[in-house]
């Protein structure tokens, strides 16, 4: 048992044997994923935590993070390379635009570029986004408790500038979607609740209506075996949330095209810090990392930090324009 490994059968203070045995427990994790990489470190964490638990070392909600063994991350980290490729996003619009259902055109393309949740993508409103002077778009994030209120969920208001290609997207659903109303995809319903229930209603029916159009797709279009494996094979993610497919792909796209700016697509996109996204959604790559090697020179006794900072921040924002 643990308490027994740990203390060598000295008696000693509850608190500290728990932490010695999870100190303990994170070295034997730490080995036995290097040993077998192939196995999913999600179900080591669980497994690890319930023979703890078992010998009586539990964790309140939340502490599992502060000793490496939660779950949280890990699970979303599985996902982090699925995304539509550049054929499937075409093959997809040309489907809707010759169908005429610019409702789903609309809710596609807006989310590939703001990487919205669900919720806030399809409770968006006309008066929510400005065109001129600049470019705005507010969409509200019920997952983000900041204190603020819309359809009678607390969450945050997200201010994004998209980019120029967004507001032709934007533009164009203007045009093709019904005029004079509050929200992009469905009637004002004059009430909170009532307007809530046709978030929920809107978010069902682009879910059944997308999930459908994936499952269409060539098998052989996904990008690699783990994309088709958890995209069509069993259902082990997209058949529950079809829609957060858009955000996996913004994140992705957005980071090969600003160089793997973090901190712009993390404030573009809706995610509170950098951390999430590099680990669960898109991550700076392995030969991305090798080729800034190659072109970054640093000298200790010669580098100037004033002029390394502002060329650094002229460069950031001749991106974001």
């Amino acid at each position: 048992m643990p308490e027994t490994i740990v203390s060598f059968g000295v008696p000693i203070d509850a608190a500290k044997r728990k932490e010695i045995a999870i100190e303990y427990w994170q070295h034997f994790l730490a080995w036995f994923n290097s040993a077998y990489p192939q196995m999913q470190r999600t179900r080591n964490i669980t497994t690890f935590r319930s023979f703890l638990s078992a010998h009586n070392i539990n964790f309140a909600h939340g502490e599992g993070k502060r000793y490496g063994l939660s779950t949280t991350p890990e699970k979303l980290g599985e996902y982090k390379d699925i995304m539509l490729t550049p054929e499937q996003i075409d093959r997809i619009n040309k489907r809707l635009e010759n169908e005429g259902d610019w409702l789903s055109w609309s809710f596609m393309n807006i989310d590939l570029h703001t990487g919205a949740r669900a919720f806030a993508m399809a409770s968006m409103s006309w008066d929510r986004i400005a065109m001129s002077p600049i470019f705005r778009v507010e969409q509200f994030e019920p997952k983000i408790k900041k204190g603020s209120w819309y359809l009678g969920s607390e969450g945050k208001w997200w201010v994004k500038y998209p980019t120029e290609e967004c507001r032709a997207i934007v533009e164009t659903a203007y045009d093709r979607l019904p005029k004079e109303r509050k929200f992009l995809f469905f009637e004002d319903a004059k009430s909170d609740k009532a307007n809530a229930l046709q978030v929920a209603y809107f978010m069902r029916k682009m879910a059944v209506r997308l999930k459908k159009i994936f499952s269409e797709l060539d098998i052989s279009s996904w990008l690699n075996e783990k994309t088709r494996m958890y995209a069509l094979g069993d259902g082990l993610y997209f058949t529950g949330h079809p829609l957060h497919l858009f955000r996996h792909t913004m994140a992705q796209y957005y980071l090969a095209a600003t160089n793997w700016s973090l901190a712009y697509v993390a404030s573009l996109g809706g995610w509170e810090n950098t951390e999430v996204l590099n680990k669960c959604y898109g991550g700076i790559p392995e030969h991305i990392k090798a080729q800034i090697a190659k072109s970054v020179h640093v000298k200790f006794d010669k580098l100037d930090l004033c002029v390394a900072v502002a060329a650094e921040y002229t460069s950031l924002i001749s991106r974001i324009r």
